[in-house]
């Protein structure tokens, strides 16, 4: 009875060492799949973002052309509602004689403004863009060039206001930090103008 109760006990010290190992290997493979799953789930997401994104895009153009908008075939290719141009062609478009038909936005801070901006810009700092640009950035007949720093911020403005229907947008590659020739900076009369007319908005 010992070397049966021996060898029971042996046998079920198996049976347990066996259960216990294909226990923590399901434990496991469940981590896995739940890790696969989420992974899976994570990339839907993602492609439906960008679907979603695209669609919106196309109707944007597609509401554009319907009322009468001219788009360049360079616009619809690049998959963007906003071109870039770089600082070259930004200066022969300010030095043209048609710059009156440019209206020319610096979506930077007020202090970095009054420091040094390009002439004849319009200062509107992209925390404020969703408040203002109804009433200061046309929706059509000019063309609206956005410029920051670096390009970033001006950038995220473009892409804000392509997503209100404008088509007629631009953004300066690489900013002031590329941007070699004039520059005018503020007195203190001009910021306290300036100052005045954000005051009156609120």
């Amino acid at each position: 009875m010992d070397k049966l109760g021996l060898g029971l006990a042996a046998v079920s010290s198996v049976v347990a060492t066996m259960s216990l190992w294909r226990t923590l290997k399901l434990g496991s493979e469940v981590q896995r799949l739940k890790q696969h799953d989420y992974e899976t789930e994570s990339k839907v997401r993602e492609v439906t973002r960008r679907l979603t994104e695209a669609v919106e895009q196309l109707r944007i153009l597609v509401a554009a052309v319907a009322s009468g908008e001219t788009l360049d075939a360079d616009l619809i290719r690049s998959g963007r509602l906003y071109r870039e141009l770089s600082v070259e062609e930004v200066r022969s478009l300010l030095s043209a004689p048609s710059r009156q038909e440019i209206v020319l936005v610096d979506v930077r801070t007020l202090k970095e403004f009054s420091h040094a901006h390009l002439p004849g810009a319009l200062l509107l700092p992209v925390e404020e863009l969703e408040q203002r640009y109804r009433a200061e950035i046309p929706r059509q007949g000019k063309q609206v060039v956005m410029y920051c720093s670096t390009g970033d911020r001006s950038r995220l403005a473009c892409e804000f206001l392509s997503r209100q229907g404008y088509v007629n947008l631009s953004v300066m590659k690489g900013g002031l930090q590329q941007w070699r020739g004039p520059l005018e900076q503020e007195g203190p009369a001009s910021l306290v103008q300036i100052e005045s007319r954000k005051a009156s908005r609120r």
